[in-house]
């Protein structure tokens, strides 16, 4: 499976604040530039003007968004986006409420995802993931290996990396988003991170619902390979 160019992620909205000039808040939202095209992940509760404007995102010309499952601070955003890009692709974790599906039907190309999903060449999406919270990560082939984009991990996160082995026969290299760890005891976190690296994750940028605690612990497991999030940073992978 080939890297191909450089993949670069921008985060627009995180709980933690990478750049003192943004607001943190409680939600998540980056952009993923992949193979020519830009594509949304997440919108957060809102998408914060300041940021789209210093990281040069014109909304327009957003290719597809993706949200990984159904609560509002991941997809609160939805509605801004459509008035700038009507009819842009729109991938939500099905069954999609009634309410939530008539607004959007009517200013994007709706697409109820129930299976996974190749969006590219080098893009797949997992398709939803347990029943309580059905949520879907984000695959990217980069150039350091396998990138594996996620919300917020309510199936948790190494039932999505596990996915992301059944989907493309390997596991996620890097992840980068939610990993909602918040609030575990550091015992349960350590047993998360070693799953983890048995997998083969080898990077992860903890934004979100991870937590600045998890991120200390999954530091402690797994070297400085862990960093956090945070509104208004970019990684490139090339």
């Amino acid at each position: 499976m080939s890297g191909g160019s450089a993949v670069r992620v921008s985060i627009l909205f995180d709980n933690f604040s990478h750049d003192k000039r943004f607001k943190a808040g409680w939600g998540f939202s980056a952009l993923l530039e992949v193979e020519g095209k830009r594509i949304l992940f997440d919108t957060g509760p809102h998408l914060p003007e300041a940021v789209l404007k210093s990281l040069k995102v014109n909304l327009r010309e957003i290719d597809a968004v993706v949200i990984s499952h159904l609560h509002q601070d991941h997809y609160g955003g939805v509605e801004e986006l459509l008035i700038h890009a009507p009819g842009i692709s729109l991938y939500a974790p099905g069954p999609i409420p009634p309410d939530l599906k008539a607004s959007w039907q009517l200013l994007s190309t709706l697409n109820d995802v129930r299976e996974p999903l190749i969006l590219g060449e080098r893009v797949w999406l997992t398709g939803p993931i347990g029943t309580k919270v059905p949520e879907m990560a984000l695959l990217a082939q980069t150039p350091k290996g396998l990138l594996m984009l996620v919300g917020c991990a309510h199936p948790g996160i190494v039932e999505l990396a596990r996915r992301s082995v059944q989907i493309t026969g390997k596991s996620p290299d890097i992840i980068l988003g939610g990993l909602h760890l918040m609030g575990l005891r550091p015992r349960k976190i350590r047993q998360v991170a070693e799953e983890l690296k048995l997998i083969g994750v080898k990077r992860i940028t903890g934004c979100h619902c991870t937590g600045k605690a998890a991120i200390k612990v999954l530091r402690e497991v797994m070297g400085p390979v862990v960093t956090r999030g945070g509104i208004g940073k970019t990684e490139e992978f090339s």
